[in-house]
Formats: structure tokens, C-alpha cells, sequence
């Protein structure tokens, strides 16, 4: 099962809301999260949001209630950031 959440990062994450997403599993698979702009300080239209980058945790819950991984399980990218992204945009 996947939770997706968004928020900021300034030293520690700081999770803002539950969003949707899907994931489609396999050899090449993807994540894909939509992130209302109201969680990211509501930017206008054709804005460069800077430095994007995605942290996966584990949690082991029995309803609702369990251990949850502060230390991420993986990153992406490995180092750095993504690709910036303007805002208004659709993925291809």
C-alpha cells in the first residue's frame, strides 16, 4: 500500500497534506503525485519551482497505529535535484 504526502524541506520535512498518486510497479515503473499549488505556497502560472526531489519511508501500521521510518528508505535523485518545473505544465 502507498501513502503520498507533500510538503517542504528546510532541515527536517515538514508534510503539509495527503495528496492522490498511483503507482505502477515493475522494471521502469513510476510514481505520480499531484501536488495542489495551495501546498506549495501557491505559486502563479508559469512559475520554476527549484531543487524538486522525492524521499520513500517505510511504515509498518496495524489500523492506523505503528512505526513509522523518519531516515529515508531512498531518494531520488541519488544526489542533487531534479529537473526544475514550471508550474502549468502537464508531465509527458
Amino acid at each position: 500500500m502507498f501513502a503520498y504526502t507533500d510538503g517542504t524541506y528546510t532541515s527536517n520535512f515538514n508534510t503539509v497534506n495527503g495528496i492522490s498518486g498511483t503507482a505502477n510497479l515493475g522494471p521502469n515503473g513510476t510514481l505520480v503525485m499531484d501536488v495542489p499549488l495551495a501546498d506549495v505556497g501557491n505559486p502563479p502560472t508559469g512559475t520554476s519551482l527549484a531543487t524538486p526531489f522525492a524521499d520513500t519511508h517505510a511504515s509498518l501500521t496495524v489500523l492506523g497505529g505503528g512505526l513509522y521510518y523518519t531516515s529515508a528508505a531512498d531518494r531520488a535523485p541519488d544526489q542533487g535535484f531534479g529537473a526544475s518545473w514550471i508550474t502549468g505544465q502537464v508531465c509527458p
